[in-house]
């Protein structure tokens, strides 16, 4: 009997069936682990939670606790924000922004309220660490001007403009669909041609529409 035929009368007659059918087995499924990803089918189907930025408008809210020597005569104040967002890939937007704050005044010794208040324009670029997710922290850096209209205690009410600058750090929360949240922490400040500054911290909070 040569090798041929004794091979296949071993195969015939059942000695190493089960070897033989593991072998393969092991073969084909070791094959079909290599060649496909083994994620989850759950994670595969998982959508991301929103999308990629994009420019977007936004409207805001914020209380500002002042500093300097404006303080001791308006200490806080509160306005708000509209703004528009251009998105520039991959990390960055360009930012503007309008805004209104009016300033609580202290009684004078003399009696009554002086009054303070300001329109901000300004623009800057936004820099976001994060750019898709939940949450998407960023810093952002605006130069422009303030409208500063005063009615001091006594005298007449006095507009005058001045260069500014502000400093922000927050964070874009995603909600749902093209809308979110904004939560931020700023400082600005400028300075009055007779030596007066006027700074301060503001907080605000705000919505946002995504318009890509």
């Amino acid at each position: 009997m040569g090798p041929l035929s004794r091979k296949k009368s071993i195969i015939e007659d059942g000695r190493y069936p089960m070897r033989t059918t593991l072998l393969a087995l092991f073969a084909l499924t070791s094959s079909i682990a290599l060649g496909q990803d083994v994620t989850p089918a759950a994670a595969v189907a998982a959508p991301s939670c929103c999308s990629q930025l994009a420019s977007f408008a936004k409207a805001e809210g914020f209380y500002l606790r002042a500093l300097g020597n404006l303080a001791a005569t308006y200490p806080e104040g509160s306005g708000g924000y509209v703004g528009y967002g251009i998105f520039y890939p991959d990390s960055y937007l360009l930012m503007l922004q309008a805004g209104y704050v009016k300033y609580s005044g202290n009684e004078q010794p003399g009696g009554g309220e002086p009054s303070l208040s300001a329109v901000h324009l300004l623009a800057g670029p936004r820099y976001y660490f994060v750019t898709e997710g939940v949450v998407m922290p960023f810093v952002t850096v605006n130069i422009g001007a303030n409208i500063v209209t005063e009615i001091p205690v006594p005298g007449p009410s006095e507009t005058s403009v001045h260069f500014a600058w502000q400093f922000a750090f927050g964070t874009n929360l995603a909600v749902a669909g093209p809308f979110g949240l904004e939560l931020a922490a700023k400082y600005n400040a400028h300075f009055f041609p007779d030596e007066r500054m006027m700074t301060g911290f503001e907080y605000g909070a705000g919505v946002t529409w995504r318009l890509e």
